[in-house]
């Protein structure tokens, strides 16, 4: 019986049903990758990350974004993020002179860029939530590493495709225009620490043309991207923090010692999700009497994950390590003091 592929096997007693949906779920509930890549489309693809995004930012003097990238360099986009350079980059124009495309002009369905989305583990999060001034700089310091590693990685790898004569040609393009936008918590206002690294479709190509990124290096393959950035920032961590962490599963781990029940308070937004998927697969297996097939259990899941998710609060929201309160932060920092992981 192949239970990966939501197979029953022979016999459907309810007890076998009941044990068989318990494995399969335990086997579907693991996390594969914490690393996505989203294509952004439309007139204000860029606006949202510099009219929305700072909003949810929990640090009121953090800069709104930082650049990234030889293409950033080679625009001239320097240390200081500028949000109207970054709106004219992904709307297919140079940063300081609007009026002058980057290549071709884009459409209402033209890929603006890609959201290169980098989610540190639930435990590390949960560590930076808890910790002092010390322990949170440390935890975002080796996110920050982990991504920019990972970054540099898309960099080094990045290319375009035109035709020489009369043939299709892939060539490495002269890096990337990039910009990080570092956040702290998640919608349900629980620790979770992320980056969206968001990458421009537009990259210079060996003879001097500004073309479409071809990203199929990271919609293809992005468990590679995952494991790239978590193997840093396990690396970082540990170095850091001394912290000791559990055996990867498909590249991912969490902190070592840190109880399941402490995941789970700071994962509102998750379990909302899995009990929604959950109700699902009850209806599915009453309706067809078996558990759902890969493909099937894919379906689910996206529809589910699809729901939007509750808006963010504005920036006079406290950050997320004081507002869980005396109560919440209080029992778990006794019962897990953020010393006891390191």
């Amino acid at each position: 019986m192949n239970l990966r592929q939501g197979q029953t096997g022979a016999h459907d007693s309810s007890g076998d049903r009941v044990r068989c949906r318990a494995r399969c779920r335990v086997w579907w509930g693991v996390s594969v990758v914490t690393v996505r890549v989203t294509t952004l489309r439309g007139a204000d693809a860029g606006l949202y990350y510099v009219e929305h995004l700072p909003n949810y930012y929990l640090e009121p003097g953090e800069p709104p974004g930082v650049w990234f990238g030889n293409g950033a360099a080679t625009l001239g986009l320097g240390d200081v993020f500028d949000p109207a350079a970054f709106v004219a980059v992904m709307a297919g124009a140079h940063p300081y002179d609007p009026d002058r495309a980057l290549g071709g002009m884009y459409n209402e369905k033209s890929v603006r860029g890609f959201d290169v989305t980098c989610s540190a583990p639930k435990s590390v999060s949960v560590l930076f939530g808890l910790g002092d001034e010390y322990v949170r700089n440390e935890v975002t310091g080796a996110h920050d590493a982990a991504v920019t590693a990972l970054a540099g990685w898309i960099e080094a790898h990045a290319h375009t495709r035109y035709r020489v004569a009369g043939e299709v040609c892939v060539l490495d393009a002269e890096g990337i225009v990039a910009a990080r936008f570092r956040q702290h918590t998640s919608r349900a206002l629980d620790p979770q620490v992320h980056t969206h690294l968001v990458i421009a479709n537009r990259v210079q190509s060996p003879d001097g043309r500004w073309l479409a990124l071809d990203a199929r290096l990271i919609k293809k393959d992005q468990r590679s991207l995952s494991a790239i950035y978590h193997a840093g920032l396990r690396a970082e961590m540990t170095a850091r923090l001394g912290v000791r962490w559990n055996v990867p599963v498909n590249g991912i781990a969490e902190i070592a010692d840190v109880p399941a029940e402490v995941l789970v308070e700071f994962s509102s937004r998750t379990a909302d999700v899995r009990a929604r998927i959950e109700v699902k697969l009850d209806r599915f297996v009453d309706m067809m009497g078996r558990e759902p097939t890969v493909r099937e259990r894919w379906k689910l899941d996206g529809k589910q994950r699809s729901i939007p998710a509750p808006r963010k609060p504005n920036r006079s929201t406290p950050p997320c390590y004081t507002t869980h309160g005396p109560g919440r932060r209080g029992r778990l920092a006794m019962t897990l003091p953020p010393w006891s992981l390191m």
